[in-house]
């Protein structure tokens, strides 16, 4: 078995955002890639809106917050 450390997903609507966020989740990093940039920038803002929530709910601390979005590269 292979360790897959780098995941490029291309299309990131809300599918590819929530695999990407997913994926960063564990530990892999990721490229988003679509059409333009600010279709893949909006993939990433999915995320962040996801670990956001989840830090208002007190699930997430921030550190971890911060690491997973780290890893998601539009």
């Amino acid at each position: 078995p292979t360790k897959v450390q780098k995941l490029a997903i291309i299309g990131a609507g809300f599918m590819g955002a929530s695999v990407g966020y997913v994926s960063a989740l564990a530990g892999i990093d990721v490229i988003l890639i679509d059409r333009d940039q600010a279709s893949a920038d909006k993939g990433k803002a999915h995320a962040k809106a996801v670990v956001d929530g989840l830090i208002q709910k007190g699930r997430m601390k921030q550190d971890k917050a911060d690491a997973v979005l780290a890893r998601i590269t539009p």
